[in-house]
């Protein structure tokens, strides 16, 4: 899914949702802004994964599950940043990365795809693999993200509902 213009890649931000993947590895959120700007949410090989470049490179940090990723519950992930500052917490699980020191964070709102990004996107993205899964009560600033103001779609998706497996 795309939402143009809904993501401020600020120096504070908090994002949080709850997943039952089906697949251990596929992108959940990315947003890519000016100057390198980007934030990415990914797992990879079952390990939950936050990479950010606030435009002076790269930095990121991960946590591992002690529950099987992809039983029939859901799992709880905060990410929270403030300045190059990230924190990743899944379940009772955290850890916390510190980036290089930016004088000026991104101010603009840019695209945030979720699930997955178009093949014609896919330059200097951290996982290739659309995520499959379930996906809810997603907020951004603790305001719940509604799907029904998608810009678009793209795959096979269902905004209305998570199948029971």
């Amino acid at each position: 899914m795309i939402l143009e213009k809904h993501f401020m890649l600020g120096a504070e931000f908090d994002l949080t949702f709850e997943v039952r993947p089906r697949n251990m590895t596929g992108l959940l959120f990315h947003c890519r802004g000016h100057q390198d700007h980007s934030l990415s949410v990914f797992l990879k090989k079952g390990t939950m994964v936050v990479q950010m470049n606030d435009g002076a490179g790269d930095y990121s940090t991960s946590v591992t599950s002690p529950l099987p990723l992809c039983a029939k519950s859901f799992h709880h992930v905060a990410v929270t940043k403030k300045g190059n500052f990230i924190k990743l917490k899944m379940g009772q699980n955290s850890n916390s990365a510190v980036g290089p020191h930016v004088h000026s964070p991104s101010k603009t709102h840019h695209t945030l795809y979720i699930g997955g990004i178009p093949e014609t996107k896919r330059k200097r993205v951290p996982v290739w693999s659309s995520y499959m899964g379930c996906l809810r009560n997603v907020q951004i600033n603790q305001a719940a993200l509604s799907f029904q103001s998608v810009s678009s779609v793209f795959g096979s998706i269902n905004v209305n509902q998570c199948p029971a497996e």
